[in-house]
């Protein structure tokens, strides 16, 4: 195991710098082809965390493409007890 820093894309530690060298990738990541933790379509930033993609249409604002994923609910909608818009 790598006693400096990991790519911020590694999950589990990692064994060099490098997004190659990850144990495992964070959520929203997947190793590629070429063995490299890639974030997946729709996310980007830091450890893949920021939603890039459209948001469901009853949906002001989300972190994901689910309904389940909505930050707030557009006009005349509420969430349930599932948290679903």
């Amino acid at each position: 195991v790598w006693g400096g820093t990991c790519d911020d894309k590694c999950l589990h530690g990692c064994t060099g710098p490098e997004p190659f060298d990850c144990i495992d990738c964070v959520e929203h990541a997947s190793r590629s082809s070429a063995g490299l933790c890639e974030c997946d379509y729709g996310f980007g930033g830091d450890g893949c965390k920021l939603y890039l993609g459209e948001c469901d249409p009853i949906c002001y604002g989300c972190d994901g493409p689910e309904v389940t994923d909505c930050s707030y609910c557009i006009d005349n909608a509420t969430k349930d007890e599932y948290a679903v818009c």
